[in-house]
């Protein structure tokens, strides 16, 4: 099949891209990484793409995207991912309604990815787009990828270790996909997306009641019936894991992080960090180090 490839890659300059080159050993025996990257994308990015012989998943964090797949037409909404074949003809970028979409994404190939990507096809009656699940170590998977490539390590000690982390991936995915977001209610989903990209701001149960127009008492039911949290605890969840991202990759001080994620008495965020992670900022931040961004940029 003859490859064939159109693209803009209009991002920021804060977007990360690594190219991979894998072993040889890797190449004949493992599941392994092509690229990886983590991209802030503006209104113009696009690619227009088949023949290419490896899988993608992209995996939207805020803003929006498109996806036109197998003759039929996607969006991509936070929390939502899609798994693609690459030989297959793809055009995805980011939605020109919202201007920008922040993805991470990991391109691979090799072992048994088209099994696994067979299965994933099947739960979802070949669908590639599905949402991901509260908790779902996909997201922790791709950042730890990313971070595995751009350390100085041995590159078949990272080969090896990557085809771990991928067929766990891959798992995480098909996972997902089996708890279908169809069997979700719509006005779920709405909510859902909209505490994704709105956490950091004033979320009160009443202010929700009223934007969706649903009864205070059955919108919180709902969404706990559905996503196993309260809007309360699911805002606060997404609060504590981007101040987890932050303290990892910033040198913003607690306070400061604090007042990032939406939190503006440190002290309530202390406590709040306590309780779910079981040590306090201070103690995160002293076991986990800022990393140093040495990923390749382009």
């Amino acid at each position: 099949m003859a490859t064939h490839i159109s693209y803009n890659l209009d991002y920021t300059e804060d977007s990360t891209w690594q190219v991979i080159s894998a072993t040889g050993f890797a190449k004949a025996s493992l599941v392994y990484t092509t690229d990886i990257g983590n991209f802030y994308s503006r209104q113009n990015y696009f690619t227009d793409r088949e023949g290419l012989n490896s899988f993608l998943v992209k995996l939207t964090l805020s803003g929006e995207g498109y996806l036109n797949y197998n003759n039929q037409s996607y969006i991509l909404r936070p929390g939502q991912f899609f798994w693609i074949d690459c030989l297959c003809p793809q055009d995805y970028g980011t939605s020109k309604a919202y201007g920008s979409w922040h993805v991470i994404w990991l391109h691979f190939a090799g072992g048994a990815s088209r099994a696994y990507y067979n299965l994933f096809q099947k739960n979802t009656g070949s669908e590639p787009v599905a949402t991901l699940p509260l908790n779902s170590p996909v997201l922790n998977l791709i950042q730890e990828l990313d971070e595995l490539y751009a350390s100085p390590r041995e590159q078949l000690d990272k080969d090896i270790y990557a085809s771990g982390l991928i067929t766990q991936l891959m798992i995480s995915l098909i996972t997902a996909s089996a708890a279908s977001s169809e069997n979700i209610p719509a006005v779920i989903q709405e909510i859902r997306s909209y505490l994704l990209t709105h956490y950091t701001e004033k979320i009160t149960l009443a202010g929700l009641s009223a934007q969706f127009n649903l009864n205070q008492f059955y919108l919180q039911k709902q969404f706990k019936r559905y996503t196993g949290q309260s809007p309360t605890e699911y805002v606060i969840y997404l609060r504590l894991k981007h101040a987890k991202e932050l303290m990892l990759t910033s040198q913003l001080s607690i306070s400061e992080i604090s007042y990032a994620v939406g939190i503006e008495n440190t002290s309530h965020f202390t406590r709040q960090f306590k309780a779910q992670e079981g040590m306090t900022p201070q103690e995160f931040r002293r076991l986990w180090p800022v990393i140093s961004d040495k990923r390749t940029r382009k």
